[in-house]
This record gives C-alpha cells, sequence and structure tokens, in this order.
C-alpha cells in the first residue's frame, strides 16, 4: 500500500521517539483520540535535571541511550522516522497503569502522575518506519508545550523507501500484548540486553548477541539478526579480479578463499622452496630421477612467451615461477592449484603440463597423485588443455565460481562440507566440465539450505497464525506440506525430524526443543533461517 505525502509532524521527547527507533516501545502519548493516519515523528529536547529522567524513564532504558536523537541546529529539526497510527487507546486505572509501564520505557510513577494529571491517557499505537537518511526540517526549535500535538511542516514528505522496524506479524503481537497488557515475555533479558550496548560495537559476538536478543524480545525485525561477514568485500572482488586483473592479485584471493573455505596452507613448503636444502630434509621434495626431469621440463615451460612472469607483485617475483606451485594446501587434504587471469586469454596445455610437473618435482609422488588438482582460469581451454586436464583428473574453476563457493561460505559458515566437496572434485567430470560440477555443488549446498529455512518458516508461520506456544512433530510435517515453495522435496516424518533436530541444537539455535511429559518433542520458534543466493549465478565463457 502507498503511504500518502508526509504533511503533518507529532511532537515527542527525543527520549520517546529513541526508544520507538530501539523498539523497545511501540507506543506514544498523544494529547487527542482522533488522529491522523501517518506522520512525522518530530524529537523535542527536554530542559530537565538528570535525576527527573530517572524518575520518568526506567533505568536500563537510560543505561542503553549512548547518543539520543537531540536538536543540535537551531533552524532545524533532524528527523529520523515517520509513523502509522494502527490504533488508539485510553488508560487510567492505576493497575493498568503499572502494567503498562512494564511494556514500555517510562516508568510507572511518571504514568501515574500523568494520569491525575490529564485525568486519562492516550496511548497511540505506532508502526515506526526508519529513514535510511534523516531529513530536517527548516523550523525553529520547538518549545515543550508542543510535546504530544501534532503540527504541519514545511514541504510533502514522501515515505522514502523507509523499512518498518517491525515486521506485520510482530507488530500484531506486541500491540495484542499491549491491549492486554500481558506480561512482558523474556523480561530477564532485558538487563543483559543493555549491558551488551556499551560493548557491542567492538565485539562481533556481543552484537550478534545483541542482534539476537533484540529480536528475541519483539524489538526488531528478523532481518536485522543477520550479520554480514566483512570479508565479502574481498570475496566479491574474485569475479572482477580473475577476469581483467593482474596475476598476483588473483593468486592471492585464490589463496584467501580457499583458507576462507577451510584449507591450511603450507608455509613450511614455501619456505623450503626459497632455501633448498630443508625441503629434501623434510621429504617434501623426492630425489626421485624422473623428478629432476620434470624440474627441467617445467623451467622450459615457464620460459614460454604465454607466460604471466609479467604479472608479478611489487617486488618483481613473478607468479607461477619455476620451481614453484602457485597454490597447495595441506589440510583438510592435499590441494594443488595453478592461478590464470585473463577472461579472453585461451589457458595453453603448457599451463596444465606446468601445474603437473612441478606437483610431481616438489611433492612426493603418492602425495600428488591423491591430491586435488585444480586450475583456476577465467579464459577458454585450448583442445591441448582440455585434453591435458581430463587425462590427468585436473578441475578447472572458473573466477565466479569460486567467488559462488566462498561467499556461501561466508553467508552460511557451517554449509560447506569439504570433504563432500573433495568428492565432488575428485569425481568425473574433469576440463572445463569440472566447473559445471561446482556449481552444481553450490546449488544443492543452497537447496539444502532452503528445505531447512523452510521448516523453520513453517513453525514461526504456525505458532503466529494459531498462537500457540510451541509445535508437534505431526503438525510441522502437515505446515511443511503446506509450503507454497514448490521446488521443495517431501519429507517422510522421520527426515522432518532429523531436521528439526539439527535445527534445534544449541550450535544452530534456530528453533527450540523441549521434552513433554510423554516423552514427545515440541518445538518453538527462535530465529529466521535466511537463505541468499551468492551475487553471481553460474557463468561460463
Amino acid at each position: 500500500m502507498s503511504t500518502p505525502a508526509l504533511t503533518t509532524a507529532l511532537c515527542l521527547p527525543a527520549l520517546d521517539i529513541e526508544a520507538l527507533l530501539q523498539g523497545r516501545m511501540i507506543v506514544a502519548l498523544s494529547n487527542s483520540f482522533r488522529n491522523p493516519s501517518y506522520f512525522l515523528l518530530c524529537p523535542v529536547d527536554l530542559d530537565i535535571a538528570p535525576d527527573q529522567l530517572a524518575t520518568r524513564y526506567h533505568s536500563e532504558f537510560l543505561e542503553s541511550v549512548r547518543a539520543p536523537h537531540s536538536i543540535t541546529d537551531p533552524d532545524a529539526v533532524t528527523v529520523h522516522a515517520w509513523a502509522r497510527s494502527k490504533t488508539c487507546r485510553m488508560y487510567s486505572a492505576q493497575d493498568d497503569l503499572a502494567a503498562l509501564a512494564e511494556l514500555t520505557a517510562w516508568s510507572a510513577d511518571y504514568l501515574q502522575q500523568l494520569a491525575q494529571k490529564r485525568h486519562k491517557l492516550f496511548l497511540l499505537f505506532l508502526q515506526v518506519h526508519r529513514f535510511s537518511q534523516p531529513i530536517d526540517l527548516m523550523m525553529s526549535r520547538l518549545s515543550e508545550d508542543k510535546i504530544g500535538h501534532f503540527i504541519p511542516v514545511v514541504g510533502s514528505w514522501s515515505d522514502q523507501r523507509a523499512v518498518p522496524l517491525l515486521s506485520d506479524e510482530k507488530f500484531a503481537q506486541r500491540q495484542k500484548q499491549l491491549i492486554k497488557l500481558s506480561p512482558p515475555i523474556h523480561a530477564e533479558l532485558e538487563p543483559l540486553q543493555t549491558e551488551l550496548v556499551a560493548v557491542r560495537e567492538n565485539s562481533l559476538g556481543a552484537m550478534a548477541l545483541d542482534r539476537d536478543l533484540r529480536y528475541l524480545l519483539g524489538w526488531s525485525r528478523a532481518e536485522e539478526t543477520r550479520l554480514d561477514d566483512s570479508d565479502l568485500v574481498w570475496i566479491q572482488q574474485l569475479s572482477q579480479v580473475g577476469n581483467f586483473g593482474s596475476g598476483y592479485e588473483f593468486k592471492e584471493l585464490v589463496l584467501r578463499s580457499l583458507l576462507k573455505l577451510g584449507f591450511s596452507d603450507d608455509e613450511k613448503l614455501f619456505m623450503a622452496l626459497d632455501s633448498g636444502s630443508d625441503a629434501e630434509q623434510d621429504g617434501l621434495i623426492t630425489d626421485d630421477p624422473a623428478n629432476e626431469i620434470a624440474s627441467e621440463v617445467a623451467i622450459e615451460i615457464m620460459r614460454d612467451p604465454g607466460s604471466e612472469s609479467t604479472n608479478g607483485p611489487p617486488n618483481g617475483e613473478p607468479v607461477g615461477e619455476a620451481g614453484r606451485l602457485d597454490i597447495y594446501c595441506d589440510l583438510p587434504y592435499a590441494l594443488v592449484g595453478d592461478c590464470k587471469v585473463g577472461q579472453r586469454d585461451e589457458v595453453s596445455d603448457n599451463r596444465a603440463t606446468q601445474l603437473i610437473h612441478l606437483g610431481n618435482t616438489l611433492l612426493s609422488r603418492e602425495i600428488f597423485e591423491q591430491s586435488v588438482k585444480i586450475l583456476f582460469a577465467a579464459g577458454p581451454l585450448t583442445e591441448g588443455a582440455e585434453q591435458v586436464a581430463r587425462g590427468t583428473k585436473m578441475n578447472v574453476m572458473r573466477p565466479e565460481t569460486l567467488q559462488r563457493l566462498t561467499e556461501l561460505k561466508a553467508r552460511h559458515p557451517g554449509a560447506v562440507d569439504l570433504l563432500k566437496l573433495k568428492h565432488c572434485l575428485q569425481e568425473a567430470p574433469y576440463g572445463k566440465a569440472s566447473d559445471d560440477k561446482v556449481n552444481q555443488f553450490v546449488n544443492d549446498t543452497l537447496q539444502q539450505l532452503r528445505l531447512r529455512s523452510a521448516l523453520v518458516k513453517a513453525v514461526k508461520e504456525y505458532l503466529e497464525r494459531t498462537g500457540q506456544d510451541d509445535i508437534g512433530l505431526d503438525t510441522v510435517c502437515a505446515a511443511y506440506s503446506m509450503s507454497p515453495t514448490v521446488d521443495l522435496p517431501s519429507l517422510s516424518v522421520g527426515e522432518v525430524h532429523d531436521l528439526l533436530m539439527e535445527l534445534s541444537s544449541p550450535l544452530a539455535g534456530y528453533l527450540g526443543r523441549k521434552q513433554m511429559g510423554t516423552g514427545r518433542d515440541v518445538f518453538y520458534f527462535l530465529r529466521e533461517l535466511r537463505v541468499e543466493d551468492t551475487s553471481l549465478k553460474q557463468c561460463t565463457p
């Protein structure tokens, strides 16, 4: 539904608006029962002493306010949100006001004093929408006598695609709770959330816990519980660098991606390659005479004018230098690789042959034969390179595919099983067709995540629809079977139970589980499992 132009503002204390923006409360005090449907939330600074604030608001709320929104420009008022009025209720009874105080940021004493003065309180239920960027209203500083009143504003403002702080379902739950004056849910967690405010900016763990707590308390949308991995900044450069960047930069990103996926790089090997003698002592370089010939062949390959010796690091060291592997990881299994940039540059058979000879030269025959071999390349393979790759069971992975795989790991840390990936990489097809099987591995993993997401959603929506606290296995099966997602497979009761146990484990924490007296498990919703595809779809050269 489109929002009409916003030409009116409700004047509220800046701290009241702060409580609304925190999601801590969804109501505001108005001076009248009849109110506009849509309006801006205009802050007014309170000129009162700190001890008066302490009697007006709960101490937990005041402790959570690190930088309250206040007016600093005398000729402009900064507005952070607009609201839609859902309903208005009157309160006056002392018991009602005490229960109301438990569900808002106001103290019971303040509400009772206000009710004695006004005889009754008009409480507006507001669905608040936060602007992505605050707007400035050109007006003079507002006096406190404007609090609770609506005023016209200069100009006509749109909603600017502002995002509601709460989903419709969560807002309806909170509104129902306030109307019935039901006790707050998980009130014991509010002090913990307050303590996290002071440390969350310097700790990702505290930030994640804070977001989960605020959602559990009903103060935020489920989407806010998701924290994007900061590594996505460089992960999403893989495709661009692999297609158009330098060889050295691409090699570094490939190595970082493999480490992100959970591989360990064998730095000892590269140090040994520089020192020479230590490598032989550690058994990394074998004394097989055949390897001496292979080393000479590798050196000749590197002298090929088509090599990437010009795309080196700042110190002049060429990528793919003779006697050195681009990529070698030793855990959880051996993986060797070569990196070739350039979307339009063909990958010659020399690149594939180089990887084989360097692997045979620098590693024991047993390790190299059992290792996963990958040519990370953006361009198409020549016919000769394709034959070498197929004949030596070598995979070819495009930068886009490696980016998809690494993004999947960043967005869903436990989703990429490296042993399953090994099985994928050690099965035919090889050569350029192997890129498709890795993309299929990503697609299959995303499908498994979507299946689990659908189960979490089925539990959440059933509980919201019925108002129940938990749901049994059979009911989950029925709710899942009614899922509108057409590409999800049908599941047996046993399969659903296994997945519910997984989703309710302490390490997952998407669902909660409790055992009834009969030994029957019931489940309840904790947080959403949002599944987003990687930023790139499957690409082919």
